[in-house]
């Protein structure tokens, strides 16, 4: 992936390539399709043309085999679908007869002929241009989740969520075979391999390949190979290539398959699984060079060359993972039910192993590894938990005379930032108090940072004001505030000479502390920004509520 195009008003529900690949149609929430592309040579994307089609969200779109024509389908008022000239966006028929949703939609080559299937359980086929009906087909009992024609155009079939196949003569619109019970549950996608071969997916964690011929079975693939039903394994829909057979599950994995040794070898699982984050980014870490991410689900994923995810093994979390905090080859994770968990790199590789885990006395609000490799936690009722590194040993101090909300650890100290802006600097052997930093923050103290070395520590706070202290002094080396808003994160690079900031005005700003300099970035995500850390070269990742995460050079 070389480009990621994100300039939509509202949520994209369906994406087709035009016939010649040159032009891709996406259809939203709303009902309008956008046809655009990607020059690769202005490195931009263009859009061709716009046109409101619908008025609910579009789930299907179809192409005729010259790209002059579009049909899109899917939720309305009294209109299921309507084709129009991609051009002039004028429309090219009347395609009444849907008294309900439509989920798909398919057009084979000249003579034009139009079937699509939906929430009405049947299969309606128009005949264009102009597109007119032709006729109404009766061969599910349940919605109609994928129609298709063969590449020939002699044969279209149909799968339903009656765990149905039922495959027509495109000219006669006669039954020619029907699958009874292709799967154990809902058939969710159906493509054809050739002409006389099919391969279907279903929510019984399988994908089957069958003869178009006889409706016989040739060939059952599942995920893990294990017979047992998993709700995360559930398929929801397939693509065939000459190279690969690709898949997707419920988890949001996309499954690769050897298409030129599926037949000839007894492959029964993927020959390669693409793991990513399906819900918003919550959190990041960096253990040694491995960037680590989790997300709302409660999943966490080690990343190999920022581009390859691998899902933390063993039980995870089932809440959102609100904290990260690592030390070279263990990481732990925070989530937002009080549950701390702490994992270990396996081998020399990318991949992490849940190992143990203990119950806080609260829900963490802010969490740091200190330099004596104690963890402390701040809990969301005003106490501060210290736990040992294997987290064997605890401890527990409720601070009573204010409200804290930030912490980091440096030297013989632990820094507190609390509600009226004030840090006190306690005593990491009682948690009594040292010193107090006052005049500086006038709001909330949002997040604290202490530097690797321990001799500064960041704090920021939620009108947009940034310090830097010094760990031993208490003076103030820096004060930036470039920031508009909240600040979210902070991390400093491995020789503390900068700092890295994310705050709530969606910009992610590197200052350089001594030079009292700054370079702001703003919106590198399409939503709110959840985190932003640096790498061990000075790039860094920022990441948010858009699923996505991002890597910066300076």
């Amino acid at each position: 992936m070389y480009a990621v195009y994100t300039d939509f008003l509202s949520k994209v529900s369906c994406v087709k390539y035009s016939p010649n690949g040159a032009f891709i149609a996406s259809g939203d929430s709303t009902g309008k399709v956008r046809i655009w592309s990607y020059s690769e040579e202005s490195k931009e994307f263009v859009v061709k043309k716009e046109h409101g089609m619908l008025g609910g969200a579009v789930h299907a779109i179809s192409f005729t085999d010259d790209g002059q024509r579009i049909c899109a389908a899917g939720e309305g008022k009294d209109m299921y679908a309507k084709a129009v000239l991609v051009d002039s966006g004028s429309k090219i028929g009347d395609i009444f007869g849907p008294t309900a949703a439509i989920t798909s939609i398919d057009i084979k080559k000249k003579p034009y002929r139009l079937v699509m299937g939906g929430e009405n359980q049947e299969l309606f086929v128009y005949d264009g241009v102009p597109f007119k009906a032709v006729k109404t087909l009766y061969p599910h009992s349940n919605f109609v989740n994928k129609v298709v024609f063969s590449p020939e155009g002699k044969k279209f079939v149909s799968a339903s969520s009656d765990k149905s196949l039922v495959i027509h003569d495109t000219e006669t619109l006669e039954e020619i075979k029907k699958i009874e019970k292709a799967h154990n549950k809902g058939v969710t996608d159906v493509v054809w391999i050739d002409e006389d071969t099919l391969m279907t997916s279903s929510t019984d964690n399988t994908i089957k390949i069958w003869s178009a011929e006889d409706g016989s079975e040739i060939k059952v693939l599942s995920i893990d190979g294990d017979e047992q039903e998993k709700l995360e394994n559930q398929q929801l829909g397939i693509i065939a290539e000459s190279e690969n057979f690709w898949s997707v599950t419920l988890n949001s994995n996309i499954n690769i398959y050897n298409g030129k040794d599926v037949f000839k070898k007894d492959l029964l699982t993927p020959s390669k699984i693409i793991q990513g984050h399906s819900n918003y980014i919550s959190c990041m870490t960096l253990a040694k060079t491995t960037l680590i991410s989790a997300d709302q689900d409660g999943k966490i994923f080690s990343w190999s060359n920022e581009i390859e995810a691998d899902l933390f093994h063993g039980e995870g979390h089932s809440m959102t993972v609100s904290i990260l905090i690592s030390a070279d080859d263990v990481v732990y994770s925070f989530s937002t039910d009080g549950l701390l968990k702490r994992s270990e790199r396996l081998g020399d590789s990318h991949s992490f192993e849940f190992k143990n885990q203990v119950k806080l006395e609260g829900s963490p609000v802010a969490a740091h590894l200190g330099q004596d490799f104690r963890i402390y936690v701040l809990l969301n009722n005003n106490k501060v938990q210290i736990l040992s590194a294997d987290l064997s040993e605890s401890q527990t101090n409720e601070i009573t005379n204010y409200e804290p909300t930030a912490l980091a650890q440096a030297g013989v100290e632990l820094w507190v930032g609390d509600k009226k802006g004030l840090i006190h600097c306690l005593s990491i052997a009682d948690l009594s108090e040292q010193s107090l930093i006052e005049k500086k923050h006038n709001h909330s103290v949002s997040v604290m940072k202490a530097s690797r070395d321990g001799q500064l520590v960041a704090s920021g706070d939620s009108y947009r004001y940034i310090y830097v202290f010094s760990a031993e002094t208490k003076a103030e080396v820096a004060c930036f505030t470039y920031h508009t808003a909240k600040i979210l994160t902070l991390d400093f690079n491995r020789d503390s000479s900068m700092l890295l900031t994310s705050s709530l005005d969606l910009g992610v700003g590197v200052a350089r502390i001594a030079e009292k300099t700054k370079k702001v970035l703003h919106r590198t995500n399409e939503k709110e920004l959840t985190g932003a850390v640096f790498d061990h070269l000075d790039r860094f990742f920022t990441s948010g509520y858009d699923c996505s995460i991002r890597l910066w050079s300076q």
